[in-house]
């Protein structure tokens, strides 16, 4: 398998904070697996097996473990520090014990390469194992954590412990948009999975005939589901696609509710959507560039990833940015973001992103092992 410089067997850490990084890692992995299509790919996270088997083709080998914290939320914008620095404390404290179980597990394997999308636990079980820990990011976690130690000290602590980690790691590749910039890092372009269908066929999907003109508008939350303003009603010169948090597929005359596993794939809807209004999160960002696709966008007030996504979704996208109380029914007006359809169709689209960083870290990591 000369394509990876003879690695044959993969372990891939995920974070399961969000979806964000999970599409990244499958993007990833099947960029490998185009590369070489007998490599084995052994994935590590408790984000769920389909997310990649409807993202990755060819066999993999799911293993459930939770390899990270991050942060436990509120709701998608607010962040419990609290209950974060408890699952962190928790977390931390088994670390140690955790990677060596996992490290005989790798050896076990005959593991040759451990890829990690952000995970400490990856990095610290390839360490044990002596094998080449690569991390695939566009933050750490003591990147993040910094923002908030004036809030609350005790992330000091994990700020710490995540710098000891990245201290031993073999190579280090960041994704556009990259929040911290590291000399010794390799930086590439955004990482997106790649679509699959034309846009007819996802229209037609969708529900929309071929006379339908409408233009089509992806609503997605990163996984967690659209909520809207109560009473909010979609006008009936659009058609409204919500991507995640349903039960079941929900299907109205000018709306169509997907479950997280949705049955149309969700770079497909990015690509074929006249407009994506969504969550200011990573993946969304990187499909939409892949895609030129019109980005209005909720950012994160407290999160400071958001600030990096933020400035490139408008430097690069041409992106909007809408109050999140547009989705909340509390105290604040976030406005009638419906009544600023017209204007938010009418933006010129970005031009698609001619490549995806995907496939250069594919080859980042053959020269890894090279």
């Amino acid at each position: 398998m000369t394509e990876l410089g003879g690695v044959s067997t993969v372990a891939y850490f995920v974070s399961p904070h969000g979806f964000g990084h999970a599409a990244r890692a499958a993007a990833v992995m099947a960029a490998l697996r185009r590369r070489c299509p007998g490599i084995a790919l052994h994935v590590f996270t408790t984000v769920p097996r389909w997310f990649f088997d409807d993202s990755v083709d060819g066999p993999l080998t799911y293993h459930p473990e939770r390899t990270d914290v991050g942060f436990v939320q509120r709701d998608p914008f607010v962040e419990d520090l609290p209950a974060t620095i408890a699952a962190l404390t928790e977390f931390w404290d088994g670390l140690d014990s955790t990677a060596a179980e996992l490290a005989a597990t790798l050896r076990r394997l005959e593991v040759e390469l451990v890829v990690c999308d952000v995970s400490p636990l990856g990095l610290a079980a390839a360490d044990r194992a002596g094998l080449p820990g690569v991390l695939v990011e566009n933050f750490t976690w003591d990147w993040i954590y910094r923002g908030y130690v004036d809030e609350e000290p005790r992330l000091a602590e994990f700020v710490r412990r995540n710098e000891e980690i990245l201290a031993r790691v073999h190579r280090r590749i960041q994704a556009e948009p990259v929040c911290g910039p590291a000399e010794e890092a390799v930086q590439v372009a955004p990482v997106s999975r790649e679509p699959r269908a034309s846009r007819g066929a996802v229209r037609r999907a969708v529900g929309l005939a071929d006379d339908d003109s409408r233009p089509l508008v992806l609503l997605t939350m990163g996984g967690l589901g659209w909520r809207g303003k109560r009473g909010e009603t979609v006008p009936t010169d659009a058609f409204f696609v919500t991507l995640g948090g349903a039960d079941s597929i929900r299907r109205e005359p000018s709306r169509l509710a997907l479950p997280d596993r949705s049955p149309i794939y969700p770079p497909d809807l990015v690509a074929a959507a006249d407009l994506v209004v969504a969550k200011l999160g990573y993946s969304t960002v990187a499909e939409c560039y892949r895609a030129g696709a019109r980005l209005a966008f909720l950012e994160r007030p407290r999160f400071p990833e958001s600030d990096v996504l933020a400035t490139f979704c408008r430097d690069r996208l041409g992106g909007v940015s809408l109050n999140p109380a547009v989705v909340s029914d509390g105290d604040r007006d976030g406005g009638d973001w419906l009544a600023d359809l017209p204007a938010l169709l009418s933006r010129p689209a970005p031009e698609p992103g001619k490549t995806t960083g995907a496939e250069e870290i594919a080859r980042l990591l053959a020269e890894s092992l090279g």
